[in-house]
């Protein structure tokens, strides 16, 4: 798949009809003899890569920076002669330069969806690229290019950069074109042996793929691990002889749990999916809940603090779930906050997997459902996955690291996978394994 550039647009239009004499030639695109916001449109629809029935003629005049090229340096110059700025189009004269980063001060524009929007299999879509060179971003992304309200988004060509609320906004909406997104807070922190690792730069037909989706989207909160998105730490390799699913529970760094707070967290069914050349994707383990969740352990890790067993009384099974009592003291590692303690997670497993070192794993899934009862304290808890490789002297090594899910009342699959971007196409089989960790 090729990867298209990084690339923020910097072109600015102010569409404001301003007529100039018959005879105007520069800038008049639709040869009606004026310079108004139509060429304006044309020559963003142009930039943007529409298929225009430009002539030759028609090239000349969009040269309105007249420097041989037809670039946001047009577009800019021509926003500013139709608002009236005092600019010239065309030649400029040997006593003038003029520098493309010297133009006016950036300004964004109204964005018309009627104007921009192109329909394709009856789905009228956005054309993000032709409204940004109608418009420079006074941000430090292009978020404001995405406009809310449309059916979908045509993003072609380019990596498109967004804020957080954006990236979360257009996983729900129709998507099409060769370019793509990137969350611009994303980072890669795998300092592993994975080669295909995640890179955070989310395709325009993969953003409403949920699996693919998922390596790129930011965590949706936060805890004491300060882990912003998924990554995939360790490819598979023949020393592995066991994989498990690994869960964890923590408080909402951003929005700390009262000690005194009561709640009760509830865990579900639990799987671990595994893809061999031979076998594709399968289930490996599937289980009603994951191994009875019966420790808290204290963060930071580094600071060997242990852990503390909870009360087996305010473990639960009920029907097909596991409920646990828990405070929020205890999710603060508040006991152990004199010896440096930031908090502490519940932590539980799925069932160890024995791996067969003549087949090697193309591909790790695992899931789990959770929820909290009580809807007050919903917001301040946190949910995440991995899958730990373990060789026969029981050394962990993560296969991935999931992002951080909103807990609520409603239960809900927490999922992740190591399948990088390169592999994708090759070894996820999205419908099937949608299937079977039951996501609609």
């Amino acid at each position: 798949m090729k990867k298209p550039i990084l690339f923020c647009l910097t072109a600015a239009i102010l569409i404001v009809s301003f007529t100039i004499a018959a005879f105007a030639v520069f800038g008049d695109l639709n040869r009606d003899r004026s310079v108004d916001a139509i060429d304006a449109v044309i020559l963003a629809q142009y930039l943007a890569g529409w298929d225009m029935d430009f002539t030759e003629e028609d090239k000349k005049n969009a040269d309105v920076f007249y420097d041989g090229k037809i670039n946001a340096a047009d577009a800019v110059l021509l926003a500013q002669y139709i608002a009236g700025w005092d600019v010239k189009l065309g030649p400029k004269g040997e006593d003038v330069e003029v520098d493309a980063g010297d133009l006016f001060e950036p300004y964004v524009p109204p964005l018309d969806p009627e104007t921009l929007c192109r329909e394709i299999g009856g789905i009228k879509y956005y054309d993000v690229r032709a409204a940004g060179a109608l418009g420079m971003n006074v941000s430090a992304d292009d978020s404001s290019y995405f406009i809310e309200g449309v059916e979908g988004y045509y993003i072609d060509e380019l990596t498109f950069l967004l804020d957080e609320e954006t990236m979360w906004r257009i996983v729900d909406v129709p998507c099409t074109g060769t370019g793509a997104v990137k969350w611009k807070g994303y980072k890669n922190k795998n300092a592993s042996v994975n080669e295909d690792k995640f890179d955070g730069i989310l395709y325009a037909d993969k953003i409403n793929d949920p699996l693919y989706a998922y390596t790129c989207l930011p965590s949706r909160r936060a805890t004491v691990m300060n882990r912003v998105n998924a990554g995939n730490l360790y490819g598979y390799d023949e020393k592995f002889v066991k994989i498990l699913t690994i869960g964890a529970i923590y408080n909402n760094s951003d929005l700390p749990i009262p000690d005194d707070a009561e709640f009760t967290i509830c865990l579900g069914r639990t799987t671990l999916l595994l893809c061999t050349e031979e076998d594709g994707w399968y289930m490996a383990s599937e289980l009603d809940t994951p191994a009875k969740p019966n420790n808290i352990y204290y963060l930071p890790w580094t600071l060997g603090l242990g852990s503390r067993k909870l009360d087996e009384s305010r473990v639960t099974l009920v029907d097909d779930h596991y409920e646990i009592k828990m405070t929020g003291a205890e999710l603060n590692g508040t006991d152990k906050k004199d010896q440096g303690a930031t908090g502490s997670v519940l932590h539980f497993w799925g069932k160890n997997v024995t791996l067969d070192p003549e087949v090697p794993i193309l591909g790790v899934v695992c899931s789990f459902e959770c929820w909290i009862k009580e809807e007050e304290w919903a917001p301040y808890v946190t949910a995440a996955i991995g899958a730990d490789w373990r060789d026969e002297n029981n050394t962990v090594s993560q296969a991935f690291s999931g992002y951080n899910y909103a807990i609520t009342t409603t239960p809900t699959v927490v999922f992740g996978h190591n399948v990088g971007p390169a592999a994708y196409e090759e070894i996820m089989d999205v419908e099937k394994v949608l299937k079977m960790l039951k996501i609609d």
